[in-house]
């Protein structure tokens, strides 16, 4: 199914949801292999090996990506050192949008593995690499040159030029951001690249819970007047969704500050030979409680079909298959889906916009699901949900590597090395400067909002409901970490820049993530800010992709060696 370009009150909302996906990207200087190994030897004292390292890979498009590969490329030095090498040391790999397609991509295929482990990845990956597949399959398309100045319409001009006429998140993300690197029907469990074996793999999403649009159908749906509307609200027990009206609320559930218009879930894909219990889908209800889901037929309708169901936790979260779980870590498009995302509070946007939320059935095991043409009998049955980015509640994968730990009693003095690539950075008392994404985590940042919505001013937003979304509370660290911690190297160059800052952290209670008080351990967060670098492809020769992408490499690899120290040392190479 094709969707027609995005309408005035879309576009608004657009401008919002970009916003969400919050990071960044990075330029590069020559410095002999040898030269640079000699300087780091002598400049960085490594420290002693801890033994419990865990990745986590921030969102954003196709920045975060490009940032992450060259993260990654620099660490293995160009090719000195294996993944397997390189990742030694490391059990749980966290991710979140953009970082999910390229986690899922570095752990499950071998092409991707090939290409970042070359000697010459460095050179090579903005022009064979993923990088420069996807300026081919952008910058050569022909008869799609004039939708550079909308993404979206582009985006589904390329899709259209290479045989795919579907303009769901699916289609768009197993079609371009996986092309030439395909998983077909691989899963997170696997199987693996020989160096992910032995590393579980998590990817955080949101379910959206407040009057989420699922379907149409009627005698003619270019008529407003003729046919019907289905959506679903989902709110905690004993909370009963008010079914046949919508209603003006933000959300159905009791205490927002625990289930607002998003929760939390997530992905999981443990190794075959595990013994750790894997995290449930859905954060756990106080007293084992459950999901109360409504789901309504609504507008110029007198006797609307309704119906009722709840939803526990899916006995099977594994099993999804990895080009899904990235779709719906990534869709952060997917708020198109609720009805109110508009100023008109538009049925129609909405119904034209809802397959940017990937829909799950959630009846017994996590799979993706078709919701065109069901009945509300079938939808309750099936227990079908939408599920979008992970943005809103925690864009870096860390707190559900946190979540992850605590459950199999292996969260004292853990080590958590969090990749964020941003076009801005946030400050916070006499602190260093770091991503937004990582602010959030010590209830700072663009989702700091102690009201627990998330805002954006601009746009065109003129309706508070319309510009907000309402969010749970995504606090994990204590505060005084984030703004009493200076940083411990950074590096600039022009309006770009690298900063690496070492926090010890202490959690705090959040029952939206499962996550308890009082567990204590290190953060890594390395940071790069480049401002040219958004989120989706804007510009047709990729120029702020690949400045980020070789800034990253020639920062960590300047005279002084200490930044490629500072990053080995946090994998805890020696």
């Amino acid at each position: 199914m094709k969707f027609k370009p995005f309408s005035t009150g879309p576009i608004s909302a657009l401008c919002i949801l970009l916003i969400l996906m919050v990071t960044l990207g990075c330029d590069e200087t020559k410095k002999t292999e040898g030269e640079s190994k000699e300087v780091l030897e002598a400049a960085v004292v490594i420290e002693p090996s801890q033994k419990n390292v865990h990745v986590a890979f921030a969102g954003g498009g196709w920045r975060a990506h490009t940032g992450h590969s060259a993260w990654v490329i620099s660490l293995l030095q160009n090719g000195k050192l294996s993944l397997e090498d390189a990742f030694g040391q490391v059990g749980v790999i966290g991710s979140n949008s953009g970082g999910t397609w390229f986690s899922t991509m570095l752990a499950l295929s071998n092409n991707f593995v090939t290409d970042i482990e070359a000697g010459n990845a460095i050179v090579e990956w903005p022009k064979t690499g993923w990088l420069g597949k996807q300026h081919d399959l952008f910058v050569n398309t022909s008869g799609c040159d004039k939708a550079w100045d909308y993404w979206y319409a582009y985006t589904l001009c390329v899709l259209d030029k290479n045989d795919n006429d579907s303009g769901d998140w699916a289609s768009i993300v197993e079609k371009i951001i996986y092309e030439g690197y395909p998983l077909g029907t691989t899963t997170l469990k696997g199987p693996r690249q020989t160096w992910a074996n032995d590393k579980t793999l998590l990817a955080a999403g949101s379910m959206l819970t407040s009057n989420v649009l699922l379907n149409a159908y009627g005698k003619d749906l270019l008529d407003d007047k003729r046919h019907k509307y289905q959506y679903y609200q989902a709110c905690l027990n004993p909370a009963t969704p008010d079914l046949g009206t919508f209603r003006m609320a933000a959300t159905c559930a009791n205490d927002p500050g625990k289930l607002s218009e998003v929760t939390p879930v997530i992905f999981s894909g443990l190794p075959t030979a595990s013994k750790d219990a894997a995290p449930s889908f859905l954060p756990v209800l106080e007293g084992g409680g459950f999901y109360n889901v409504g789901y309504s037929e609504a507008i110029l309708d007198d006797d609307p079909d309704s119906k009722t169901i709840p939803i526990s936790n899916p006995t099977d979260n594994d099993n999804v298959l990895a080009v899904h779980a990235a779709s719906a870590s990534s869709a952060a498009l997917g708020f198109l889906s609720y009805v109110r995302a508009y100023n008109t509070w538009s049925w129609g946007d909405a119904y034209e916009n809802r397959l940017l939320a990937p829909s799950f059935s959630l009846d017994g095991s996590v799979k993706l699901a078709d919701t065109e043409k069901l009945t509300v009998e079938t939808l309750a049955s099936e227990k079908i949900v939408r599920i979008a980015d992970g943005g809103p509640v925690d864009n870096s994968g860390v707190a559900q590597i946190v979540k992850y730990l605590q459950l199999n009693g292996s969260a004292d003095g853990f080590n958590i090395v969090a990749f964020d690539n941003v076009t801005s950075s946030f400050s916070a008392g006499s602190g260093a400067a770091v991503g937004p994404d990582i602010a959030n985590l010590f209830g700072k940042g663009l989702c700091g909002d102690s009201s627990n919505k998330f805002c954006v001013e601009g746009c065109g937003i003129t309706n508070d409901l319309a510009g907000c979304v309402y969010i749970p509370k995504i606090q994990i660290f204590e505060e005084g970490a984030l703004t009493g911690t200076s940083h411990t190297w950074k590096a600039n160059d022009g309006n770009m820049e690298l900063i690496y800052t070492k926090y010890e952290v202490t959690t705090v209670e959040n029952p939206n993530f499962n996550i308890t008080a009082n567990s204590t351990g290190t953060l890594h967060s390395f940071t790069c800010v480049a401002p040219n670098a958004g989120t989706v492809p804007t510009d047709s020769k990729f120029t702020g992709y690949t400045d980020m992408f070789n800034f990253i490499h020639t920062q960590l690899n300047d005279s002084s060696g200490k930044g490629l120290g500072y990053l080995k040392s946090a994998f805890d190479l020696k």
